[in-house]
């Protein structure tokens, strides 16, 4: 699926999809948000959840400049295996 169509689809779509065919890399917190990254077909997408509704506010795959916040993340010594 081309991004812009999966950037236009509702969020419950969205959701869907990523339940379906997504894997789950990472979670973080960023500017007061829960963000959970997922890989869904060789592209990146950001799940921004409200910790204190529990509300998924946003879902959008994610830009290069985007993924930057996750690379402290990363344990390095996983990338020698």
């Amino acid at each position: 699926m081309k991004l812009k169509r999966f950037n236009d689809l509702a969020i419950a779509e969205k959701a869907w999809l990523l339940k379906e065919y997504g894997q789950y890399l990472l979670a973080l917190q960023h500017y007061g948000y829960t963000v959970l990254l997922y890989a869904l077909n060789q592209h990146f997408i950001e799940i921004f959840l409200d910790p204190q509704t529990r509300r998924v506010e946003k879902i959008s795959a994610a830009t290069y400049k985007q993924l930057d916040k996750y690379l402290s993340q990363i344990p390095i010594s996983r990338l020698n295996r």
